[in-house]
Protein backbone atom coordinates (compact mmCIF):
# COMPACT_ATOMS: atom_id res chain seq x y z
CA UNK A 1 0.00 0.00 0.00
CA UNK A 2 1.44 3.39 -1.32
CA UNK A 3 1.77 6.05 1.65
CA UNK A 4 -1.45 8.15 2.09
CA UNK A 5 -1.18 11.40 0.46
CA UNK A 6 -2.36 14.55 3.56
CA UNK A 7 -3.46 11.27 5.85
CA UNK A 8 -6.32 10.05 3.77
CA UNK A 9 -5.92 6.60 2.50
CA UNK A 10 -8.18 5.99 -0.92
CA UNK A 11 -8.63 2.62 -2.58
CA UNK A 12 -10.33 2.20 -6.20
CA UNK A 13 -12.51 -0.80 -6.47
CA UNK A 14 -12.68 -1.94 -10.38
CA UNK A 15 -15.58 -4.51 -11.17
CA UNK A 16 -13.95 -6.58 -14.10
CA UNK A 17 -15.92 -9.43 -16.00
CA UNK A 18 -15.16 -10.02 -19.28
CA UNK A 19 -13.91 -7.14 -21.10
CA UNK A 20 -10.15 -7.98 -21.11
CA UNK A 21 -8.68 -5.12 -23.25
CA UNK A 22 -10.56 -2.36 -21.52
CA UNK A 23 -9.44 -3.82 -18.29
CA UNK A 24 -6.44 -3.40 -19.42
CA UNK A 25 -6.81 0.19 -20.40
CA UNK A 26 -8.81 1.27 -17.25
CA UNK A 27 -6.53 -0.13 -14.69
CA UNK A 28 -3.51 2.00 -16.94
CA UNK A 29 -5.65 5.18 -16.35
CA UNK A 30 -6.27 4.56 -12.75
CA UNK A 31 -2.13 3.70 -12.21
CA UNK A 32 -1.65 6.99 -13.90
CA UNK A 33 -3.45 9.44 -11.37
CA UNK A 34 -1.96 12.65 -10.62
CA UNK A 35 -2.96 11.31 -7.27
CA UNK A 36 -1.98 8.25 -6.42
CA UNK A 37 -4.03 5.80 -5.78
CA UNK A 38 -3.33 3.87 -2.46
CA UNK A 39 -4.76 0.58 -3.65
CA UNK A 40 -6.05 -0.62 -6.62
CA UNK A 41 -8.91 -3.58 -5.89
CA UNK A 42 -10.19 -5.61 -8.70
CA UNK A 43 -13.20 -7.49 -7.79
CA UNK A 44 -13.27 -10.57 -11.12
CA UNK A 45 -16.42 -11.91 -11.45
CA UNK A 46 -15.65 -13.95 -14.59
CA UNK A 47 -14.69 -16.76 -16.01
CA UNK A 48 -12.10 -16.16 -18.96
CA UNK A 49 -8.86 -17.78 -17.73
CA UNK A 50 -6.75 -15.30 -19.85
CA UNK A 51 -8.16 -12.04 -17.85
CA UNK A 52 -7.40 -13.99 -14.40
CA UNK A 53 -4.00 -14.87 -15.57
CA UNK A 54 -3.50 -11.28 -16.31
CA UNK A 55 -4.78 -9.67 -13.49
CA UNK A 56 -3.09 -12.47 -11.00
CA UNK A 57 0.40 -11.42 -12.98
CA UNK A 58 -0.53 -7.53 -12.40
CA UNK A 59 1.97 -6.31 -9.32
CA UNK A 60 0.08 -3.53 -7.18
CA UNK A 61 -3.35 -4.83 -7.82
CA UNK A 62 -5.66 -7.00 -4.96
CA UNK A 63 -7.33 -9.09 -6.51
CA UNK A 64 -11.01 -10.83 -5.19
CA UNK A 65 -12.14 -13.39 -7.38
CA UNK A 66 -15.46 -14.59 -6.72
CA UNK A 67 -18.86 -15.87 -8.51
CA UNK A 68 -20.73 -13.35 -10.51
CA UNK A 69 -23.50 -12.05 -7.55
CA UNK A 70 -23.96 -8.88 -10.31
CA UNK A 71 -22.90 -5.02 -10.17
CA UNK A 72 -23.89 -4.50 -6.21
CA UNK A 73 -22.52 -7.81 -5.03
CA UNK A 74 -19.20 -7.48 -6.79
CA UNK A 75 -19.12 -3.50 -5.41
CA UNK A 76 -19.83 -4.87 -1.80
CA UNK A 77 -16.99 -7.39 -2.10
CA UNK A 78 -14.95 -4.71 -3.15
CA UNK A 79 -15.66 -1.90 -0.04
CA UNK A 80 -15.58 -4.78 2.60
CA UNK A 81 -12.11 -5.05 1.38
CA UNK A 82 -10.97 -1.65 0.78
CA UNK A 83 -12.50 -0.64 4.80
CA UNK A 84 -10.74 -3.98 5.96
CA UNK A 85 -7.39 -2.48 4.23
CA UNK A 86 -8.28 0.61 6.63
CA UNK A 87 -8.82 3.08 3.57
CA UNK A 88 -10.88 6.07 4.56
CA UNK A 89 -12.43 7.00 0.94
CA UNK A 90 -13.25 4.44 -1.99
CA UNK A 91 -13.90 4.98 -5.76
CA UNK A 92 -15.65 2.64 -7.53
CA UNK A 93 -15.78 2.01 -11.02
CA UNK A 94 -16.63 -0.08 -13.67
CA UNK A 95 -13.40 -2.51 -16.09
CA UNK A 96 -14.64 0.11 -19.21
CA UNK A 97 -14.21 3.46 -17.74
CA UNK A 98 -11.38 5.45 -18.54
CA UNK A 99 -11.10 8.48 -16.11
CA UNK A 100 -8.74 11.85 -17.05
CA UNK A 101 -5.10 11.95 -15.21
CA UNK A 102 -6.50 14.44 -12.98
CA UNK A 103 -9.96 12.64 -11.62
CA UNK A 104 -8.67 11.80 -8.47
CA UNK A 105 -6.93 14.88 -8.18
CA UNK A 106 -10.20 16.80 -8.96
CA UNK A 107 -12.40 14.58 -6.78
CA UNK A 108 -10.03 14.93 -3.46
CA UNK A 109 -9.79 18.89 -3.89
CA UNK A 110 -13.31 19.64 -4.26
CA UNK A 111 -14.41 21.62 -0.85
CA UNK A 112 -16.91 18.80 -0.21
CA UNK A 113 -14.10 15.78 0.41
CA UNK A 114 -12.69 17.51 3.64
CA UNK A 115 -16.60 18.11 4.47
CA UNK A 116 -17.47 15.35 7.65
CA UNK A 117 -21.29 15.78 6.35
CA UNK A 118 -20.26 14.44 2.64
CA UNK A 119 -20.92 10.65 2.27
CA UNK A 120 -20.37 10.06 -1.12
CA UNK A 121 -18.85 12.11 -3.92
CA UNK A 122 -19.95 11.26 -8.00
CA UNK A 123 -18.36 12.28 -10.81
CA UNK A 124 -19.84 12.98 -14.45
CA UNK A 125 -19.46 10.40 -17.11
CA UNK A 126 -18.53 11.68 -20.67
CA UNK A 127 -18.50 9.24 -23.57
CA UNK A 128 -15.64 9.66 -26.22
CA UNK A 129 -17.25 12.33 -28.17
CA UNK A 130 -17.44 14.23 -24.36
CA UNK A 131 -21.48 13.76 -24.20
CA UNK A 132 -22.58 13.35 -20.96
CA UNK A 133 -24.60 10.43 -20.48
CA UNK A 134 -24.72 9.92 -16.47
CA UNK A 135 -24.22 12.61 -13.67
Amino acid sequence: MAVAENNVSIAVVVLAMHRYEKLKNTIEYLRKQTRVLDEIIVVFQGKDKKIRRWLEDQDNLTLKIQDNLGSSGGFSTGMQVAIAHGHDWVWVTDDDAFPEQVTLQKMVSTKYFNDEATGLLSCVVVDADKNVYMS
